[in-house]
């Protein structure tokens, strides 16, 4: 079966399009029906991605994709918060999110759990966290990303600063469907700590 990239003409309009039923990462891969033999109906190619053959005919047809980039199979989605105030120290306290930016396997389900980025889909993960403390000189503070409530997969500690302290955290694991990851702050003042620009997002290794 010969590859083309460019756009069919006459009689090779084949295409691949989205099923309406699916996800919106979904793909029902559709031939042209041009080419003989060709791939059986619900071949798994990948978790989401099918392929189908619209009919049989003489000659050698063509397969091509259509915003391929658009309905990429890389999973993946981003909370954010303006501002939460972290409970009184000494415990690592996982950040309240209100606002999905993007999602693409519903990861996040805010109005439910709003701490939590849940797998839907088992791989391997990139997960990144970025927040800024506010500005005090005492003690420390944190920030790990920890799964499903126990594991820390990373964290970070350091001294506090007087102009506040801008915290980035990044961890690649393994992660099977339904485990979560949570964005867990950490301080040692006597009062609340409030945490400001708040981003956390995880992408699924494609």
């Amino acid at each position: 079966m010969s590859e083309n990239r460019g756009t069919p003409t006459g009689a090779r309009n084949a295409r691949y399009a989205r099923r309406a039923s699916a996800a919106p990462y979904n793909l029902a891969l559709i031939r042209d029906g041009m080419g003989q033999g060709g791939v059986d109906e619900g071949l798994k190619l990948s978790k989401g991605l099918r392929v189908g053959q619209l009919g049989a005919a003489a000659g050698q047809g063509d397969l091509w994709l259509e915003n391929s980039v658009r309905y990429s199979t890389c999973l993946s989605s981003g909370i954010s918060v303006a501002s939460f105030n972290l409970p009184v120290s000494g415990t690592w306290s996982p950040i309240q999110f209100d606002t999905e930016v993007w999602d693409t396997d519903e990861i996040a389900d805010l109005a439910t759990y709003n701490t939590r980025l849940t797998v839907k889909t088992s791989g391997v993960y990139h997960a990144h966290g970025y927040c800024n403390f506010g500005a005090s000189a005492v003690g420390y503070r944190g920030l790990n990303i920890r799964r499903n409530g126990t594991t820390a997969l990373g964290a970070w500690i350091m001294t506090a600063m007087a102009t506040g302290n801008l915290m980035v955290i990044d961890a690649l694991w393994l992660l099977v469907e339904e485990d979560y990851l949570e964005l867990c702050g950490l301080h040692d003042l006597a009062a609340p700590n409030e945490v400001v620009n708040v981003v956390f997002s995880m992408a699924r290794i494609p």
